[in-house]
């Protein structure tokens, strides 16, 4: 049809027709992971290289936070209980994104605690919109991650959101973090930035 196709997890119904017969018909699954798909834009969140722009927060821990040449490090002593950890990014209105982007990516090397890792958007009011990143194991090696607005959800322990949707140029701030299931906790995040797929 000449329609652009979206580079994300679809169905495609097949049909087939032949004289005399009845349609056949097939449905097929394709899984593209945005990690291997190129943005056609993307904008960086320059002040996420500045440690003294993040506010970390956690459960009760020590909690050691630093960015040294743009990456983002975490580490944590768990003190039990319900254990997370999460530092918040303001961003100004420069930062934020436009309607016309799809989503937020950045690269995330998990330690080798197993934990759940989210990534979180806050609107003014403290209405927040939050996501379980997917495909993130345990192994201390280097994942790009791709999370689209659409796929995000609001977290109802936050207050309501007003209109019941993001909305993408009121985002004031993020955070990428997790909850580990052991004590000894620690990750990197770098290259954030909004991207975009489509016009």
């Amino acid at each position: 049809s000449g329609a652009p196709i979206p580079a994300r997890p679809m169905l495609v119904k097949i049909t087939a027709r032949a004289p005399g017969m009845d349609p056949c018909f097939s449905v097929v699954r394709i899984n593209t992971s945005m990690a291997d798909v190129t943005p056609l834009a993307r904008k960086e969140i320059a002040i996420a290289k500045e440690q003294g722009n993040w506010k970390p927060a956690s459960s009760a821990a020590d909690l050691k936070f630093a960015v040294t040449d743009g990456k983002v490090e975490v580490s944590a002593k768990m003190k039990g209980g319900d254990r997370w950890v999460y530092p918040w990014l303001p961003l100004p209105a420069a930062d934020r994104p436009d309607d016309s982007f799809d989503g937020i990516a950045f690269t995330i090397v998990p330690s080798t605690t197993p934990a759940t890792y989210h990534a979180m958007l806050k609107e003014p009011n403290g209405a927040t919109w939050s996501i379980s990143l997917p495909d993130v194991p345990a192994d201390g090696k280097p994942h790009r991650v791709v999370m689209l607005f659409d796929e995000f959800a609001w977290a109802n322990y936050t207050p309501h959101d007003v209109n019941g949707k993001l909305d993408r140029p009121a985002i004031e701030a993020i955070a990428i973090g997790g909850n580990p299931k052991g004590d000894d906790f620690s990750y990197r995040v770098s290259g954030i930035e909004w991207v975009k797929f489509a016009e």
